[in-house]
């Protein structure tokens, strides 16, 4: 192991234990409540007025694009060869 990498690891554990040694010597540890704890506190939910809804035109029809004849296939992934009639394979660039 590289002794820079040691190093790192040194200084990452040396600052793990001293950020330990802070958060427990604090009081509160690692998770303090947010609240004081002898007070109470209230949640109020409030409601929102609804802003009227904006009437939109009807979308446009979408145009579909047309797929090229020497594409269409039903086989979603089409063989990358043909196989000729005496049995023979022929590898077919794909452009």
């Amino acid at each position: 192991m590289p002794a820079a990498l040691k190093v790192v690891i040194a200084v990452n554990v040396v600052s793990f234990v001293a950020l330990a040694l802070v958060a427990l010597v604090s009081g509160d540890g690692f998770v303090s409540g947010f609240f004081a704890p002898g007070e109470s506190h209230e949640l109020r939910l409030v409601p929102i007025e609804r802003v009227a809804q904006i009437s939109r035109a009807a979308p446009t029809a979408v145009q579909r694009v047309e797929i090229p004849p020497e594409y269409r296939t039903p086989d979603p992934i089409p063989s990358p060869w043909v196989t000729m009639p005496d049995g023979s394979i022929r590898l077919v660039r794909s452009e």
